[in-house]
């Protein structure tokens, strides 16, 4: 700095800036987080059960998912980490890709079982059926009417078959008449 004749000179500090590297402050914050959430390997099961003490009522599906990776290990976490990230909105991941071949030879081995499972019952209920006697319980035991007579049982006009009825010219004349000369 130059002096001032006139003035007294005061020389300023020069100006130290400290640069802080947000990416290393990010790993210490993360590094005390994590820290924190450890139980100490000298501590007591007084540490341990501080993690667990959230109340059961106040845990929801989530908070029990979270605890089950924590503790678990390998492969199961893996699958817990999973099953998490699909109840919370992920999408599931893809079925694994078969040959198409070796799909159309499992359908038909599949087809095969089956149609023998459905044989087995057939020839089982088949076997049943002739073991029963017939009897006819359900039959209708009147007899059969004359051609264009009415059913006496029956106060339906026509015939019905299968939820349809039938009716013809010659059921709407009235019984005993004749159609020709007769005038009503």
């Amino acid at each position: 700095m130059a002096r001032n004749p006139g003035r007294s000179s005061v020389v300023a500090a020069p100006e130290t800036i400290f640069f802080k590297d947000p990416s290393k402050a990010a790993l210490q914050n993360l590094q005390k987080i994590k820290s924190a959430k450890r139980p100490r390997k000298n501590g007591d099961e007084a540490d341990k059960k501080k993690l667990v003490a959230k109340p059961l009522k106040r845990a929801d599906y989530h908070d029990m998912l979270r605890y089950n990776i924590s503790e678990s290990k390998g492969k199961d976490k893996s699958d817990a980490r999973r099953k998490l990230a699909i109840a919370l909105g992920a999408k599931p991941p893809k079925q694994a890709q078969k040959n198409f071949k070796l799909f159309l030879e499992q359908q038909k081995l599949d087809k095969e079982e089956h149609q023998k499972i459905l044989d087995e019952q057939h020839t089982i209920q088949a076997a049943i059926q002739k073991a029963k006697p017939k009897t006819n319980r359900n039959k209708r035991k009147f007899k059969p009417t004359k051609r264009g007579e009415p059913n006496k049982l029956d106060g339906q006009i026509g015939r019905y078959k299968r939820g349809i009825q039938f009716i013809s010219s010659r059921d709407l004349k009235p019984h005993g008449l004749k159609s020709r000369g007769v005038k009503r």
